[in-house]
């Protein structure tokens, strides 16, 4: 029979609820608390969804922790990790976070010294949606989806097995990746698409996006996003940011050289037709 972890969500937004539907379904059923502001936990213990025990105190919340995941803004991801180094009571604990820019944190968990047994590694699941708050999560939401570990973290016999757990309870796809590495891929194939959804969302009046037909609301999906989601990540992962944008601006540079001397842009969509076979 599997094991009935405790598992702790810190910060239940979208991925965190998201996680947390994905557990409940199990049979045993982990027993799972959810740390946040009040106005979230007393939302939270509404919605019949979540039959979660909320916690607003730290030290309860993390009281015989199995497994505990900070699934909050990375500011407060690295705040509650440097807590969890404090807390000598939190033995035999695995940590994650699931943020989308791995060098911050990672760097801060080898610098801490944690109580006996207990192991933090950097996660990142590539999954979400264009909305927040736990009141849009989904059950299923990483199914067969890449769930990015940190490689340079040799995690003992007992957290590795939690972590296969909790990624084969979401059905995620674990891939080792180094920090450096991660944040320079996930610039360009997630920060990116985002930056330029959101660019391109602001050039168009509210009255012409009316008109607009189903191929431009594709591009625009991620539009939906709010600044006070992405402001922190792209604090986290400016540089890289910057680098994929660059890298960018001169294919789109060259491609709008190449229109002006009327050349042909065949090979350009051959290639990304070549790219776009490569999602399904």
């Amino acid at each position: 029979m599997a094991p009935r972890y405790k598992v702790t969500v810190c910060g239940f937004g979208l991925i965190g609820g998201s996680i947390a539907l994905d557990l409940l379904a199990l049979r045993p059923r982990p027993i799972i608390h959810a740390f946040d502001q009040s106005r979230v936990l007393l939302a939270v213990g509404k919605d019949a969804r979540f039959p979660v025990q909320t916690e607003r105190d730290w030290h309860r919340a993390v009281d015989g922790c199995d497994i505990l995941i900070l699934s909050a803004p990375p500011k407060a991801n690295r705040a509650l990790l440097a807590l969890a180094g404090k807390n000598k009571s939190l033995r035999n604990c695995l940590i994650i976070d699931v943020g989308s820019a791995k060098s911050s944190i990672c760097t801060l968990g080898k610098k801490l010294s944690f109580a006996e047994g207990t192991q933090f590694v950097g996660c990142h699941p590539m999954a979400g949606t264009e909305k927040s708050g736990f009141q849009n999560a989904e059950k299923g939401m990483f199914r067969g989806n890449p769930w990015f570990v940190d490689s340079g973290i040799r995690l003992t016999k007992t957290n590795k097995a939690k972590l296969i757990w909790l990624a084969s309870a979401l059905r995620a796809q674990v891939v080792s990746i180094s920090p450096e590495n991660h944040d320079q891929m996930v610039a360009a194939i997630s920060h990116l698409p985002q930056i330029l959804s959101t660019l391109l969302a602001s050039q168009f009046p509210p009255k012409v996006l009316q008109l607009a037909g189903p191929g431009l609301k594709s591009l625009l999906r991620l539009a939906g996003s709010p600044y006070s989601l992405w402001s922190d990540i792209i604090e986290e992962n400016r540089q890289e940011i910057v680098d994929a944008l660059t890298i960018y601006r001169d294919n789109l540079s060259t491609i709008i050289s190449q229109m002006k001397k009327k050349q042909s842009l065949k090979p350009v969509f051959d290639s990304a037709v070549r790219s776009y076979r490569c999602l399904s």
